[in-house]
């Protein structure tokens, strides 16, 4: 994937640490506070930022990071008041938590995650992380009142995008669909493809627990040779990047490039077809090497994502 100019991300923000507890001169807890624990479910490394009213609106309070237990929760102390919670997991160099800085005349409202422009290719935007946000948005739009008695604030977290993920095999189509004709050990299709350039348009700029927002065009480059699995049969499968998925949950337009291997019989193509992208799903799009005309051909569908990593567990459709 080409790489993206990076800006530094700046928090005006209070971290919290779970120890932190504010005490009245005798060693105990103050009164105006109360003990919250946090819970999450779904995803790991995971950041809480508090929203406290001030009147009619929530502005940003304090970002909760470190102090986690190894079955998911934090406990804190807070000041007494109402609060909605924004958890998120997996932001990090490609997307910008905005409004940027944060500061504590920030408004709920106002918050979300941007894709970063990409520098390299003007016009275009970098790639998002793997972003994980609470899941359904209503629990995040709650509003939770601390003062009395001990309040816990759980929080499930699901892929908040979708991937788009590539395989290339060689076959033909018998008029009904496509036959896998696997190569002979040791070739593979590495000796054809060399990379596959590809752009994703009408995807999301922007998005939430609530839903996405904007439009933007996300470019990656995925080099063959970065498989992430080569079969027996010859083929691999590329983990191309992650989008967010259009605002309308409308689809995305694909422009693919498939660059040969130099001296490789095959000739470039150019493809461009159209996909659904949804969240916490991938965008499976299968390229076929074929003897005849076109010499490429493309089969695109929508599947859940398979792929499991630590903290995921029971977020799985």
């Amino acid at each position: 994937m080409k790489h993206c100019k990076l800006t530094a991300l700046i928090l005006a923000a209070a971290v919290c640490a779970a120890c932190s507890e504010p005490e009245r001169a005798d060693g105990g807890p103050n009164p105006q506070t109360t003990r919250v624990t946090l819970r999450r479910e779904g995803a790991a490394d995971v950041a809480v930022y508090a929203f406290r009213r001030q009147g009619d609106r929530f502005l940003f309070d304090t970002l909760f990071r470190e102090g986690w237990t190894s079955d998911g929760r934090m406990s804190v102390r807070m000041p007494n008041g109402q609060y909605k919670f924004l958890f998120a997991s997996g932001a990090a160099d490609r997307l910008v938590l905005a409004p940027e800085p944060l500061t504590r005349q920030t408004a709920w409202e106002e918050v979300h995650f941007a894709l970063r422009e990409n520098a390299e290719a003007p016009g275009t935007c970098c790639p998002a992380d793997e972003l994980f946000l609470q899941y359904p948005a209503s629990d995040a739009d709650a509003i939770h009142t601390v003062g009395g008695a001990d309040l816990t604030v759980a929080a499930t977290l699901r892929r908040a995008v979708c991937r788009i993920e590539v395989s290339v095999k060689r076959g033909y189509h018998d008029g009904t669909q496509y036959v896998e004709v696997p190569y002979a050990e040791p070739q593979s299709v590495l000796g054809e493809i060399d990379r596959i350039e590809l752009s994703a348009g009408a995807a999301g700029l922007r998005v939430t627990p609530a839903g996405s927002s904007g439009t933007a065009t996300v470019a990656a480059t995925l080099a063959a040779a970065d498989y992430a699995k080569l079969t027996d049969g010859g083929f691999i499968r590329l983990e191309g990047p992650f989008i967010i998925p259009p605002a309308d949950g409308g689809e995305v337009g694909l422009d693919i490039s498939v660059v040969p291997v130099a001296g490789a019989a095959l000739q470039p193509a150019r493809l461009h077809l159209t996909g659904r992208a949804e969240r916490n799903k991938r965008l499976d799009v299968t390229l076929w090497i074929t003897s005849g005309y076109p010499a490429v051909g493309v089969e695109i569908k929508t599947a859940p994502i398979e792929r499991e990593q630590d903290g995921d567990t029971g977020i799985w459709e």
